[in-house]
């Protein structure tokens, strides 16, 4: 309880509320703002508002494996970016075998490498990529890595 308070009440700017002293609350999952307000009181009447707007931004993930198994089994085939937040417009995918040449290379995030260069599978080991990207805040990300091909 606030020190000299007897009632609490949380608005949480989405429906909800809370009585508790200290309220834990997940807002709904959508890029929104929310006026938050707590009203205490006392036993004598005395009362108090505070509030603030909460801003609840979408989280901008980015994820590539390490390893892929393109061997025709239908397991693990591609390699393919995952992500939230990544623009389609714009995104770039470029894979390098460990002569630095040019082995796949895509502007489809829905695209992934299935491990093939010139319609022939390539061979097992360490291949290096890079990723370009904006973001939905139209901020640009370069990522960069290594991808495993394994048979």
């Amino acid at each position: 309880m606030f020190l000299g308070s007897d009632y609490n009440v949380w608005s949480f700017g989405d429906s909800d509320s809370s009585h508790t002293v200290s309220p834990e609350h997940l807002f709904p999952n959508r890029v929104s703002n929310y006026y938050t307000e707590l009203i205490t009181l006392n036993r004598f009447g005395c009362s108090d508002t505070v509030g603030q707007n909460v801003r609840i931004v979408d989280e901008i993930t980015f994820y590539a494996p390490t390893g892929f198994t393109p061997d025709g089994d239908g397991k693990n085939e591609a390699f393919l970016i995952k992500g939230n937040g990544i623009i389609a417009d714009g995104f770039e995918m470029i894979v390098y075998d460990r002569w630095g040449i040019e082995v796949f290379r895509t502007d489809n995030i829905n695209e992934g490498w299935n491990g093939k260069h010139n319609d022939n599978y390539v061979k097992p080991g360490v291949y290096s990529w890079i990723v370009r990207f904006t973001d939905i805040y139209k901020v640009p990300h370069e990522k960069s890595g290594q991808i495993n091909v394994i048979r």
